[in-house]
């Protein structure tokens, strides 16, 4: 294979690599469907939700194929008026749901919050050790199925704070110079003093 695909990630540009290897970063998180890639022979670098195959479109393409197949509503039925309940206006076209950003581990975090939650219920109702099992296996799963926002999130966590404490350290620095500057500038006003006293 190729190691011919790009991508960019906070306006860094990444690469050359293979599409094994781009589709690996995808399916564990470090890729985003927003991030854009590009390839030899591409006009313009496109997001990577687009590239073929990059967030499993297998399963949702099949998924996606299924909600469309599946049978119109009944028509409402009538009331005893004879009359049709009236829908809004603009509900006419039902919206479509992009399932291209959905991955595997993400359907885990959901089922983790939602075992967390009758974890949560069940400790309110009953306080047992089931209720706390429910509750941390839950969250367990939660954060499995989220690494990757976890670790984004303690990424740009760790990168703010340490961006604060250069801060902080650029700030300390330049009052101890003023500071600094200060005495030079007094003691120079002394010796003048003193200078011209003694003319």
């Amino acid at each position: 294979m190729a190691a011919d695909w790009y991508y960019a990630r906070n306006n860094e540009r990444h690469g050359p690599l293979e599409v094994a290897k781009l589709r690996s970063l995808a399916q564990e998180g470090w890729l985003g469907p927003d991030d854009l890639v590009w390839h030899a022979g591409m006009v313009e670098w496109i997001p990577a939700r687009r590239a073929t195959d990059l967030f499993g479109a297998d399963w949702v393409g099949q998924l996606q194929e299924l909600v469309r197949a599946a049978p119109p509503p009944a028509p409402e039925s009538r009331k005893k008026s004879g009359r049709r309940r009236r829908r809004p206006r603009g509900s006419e076209a039902l919206p479509t749901v992009d399932w291209g950003h959905l991955l595997p581990r993400h359907l885990l975090a959901g089922g983790g919050a939602f075992m967390a939650a009758l974890g949560i219920a069940f400790a309110i109702i009953v306080p047992s050790r089931l209720a706390l099992a429910c509750l941390v296996g839950g969250l367990f799963l939660m954060l499995s199925g989220m690494y990757a926002e976890v670790a984004g999130a303690i990424e740009r966590g760790l990168v703010q704070a340490g961006r604060a404490w250069v801060r902080a350290t650029q700030l300390r620095q330049e009052s101890q110079r003023l500071k600094l500057e200060r005495r030079r500038l007094q003691l120079e006003v002394e010796r003048t003093r003193r200078r011209d006293a003694e003319a």
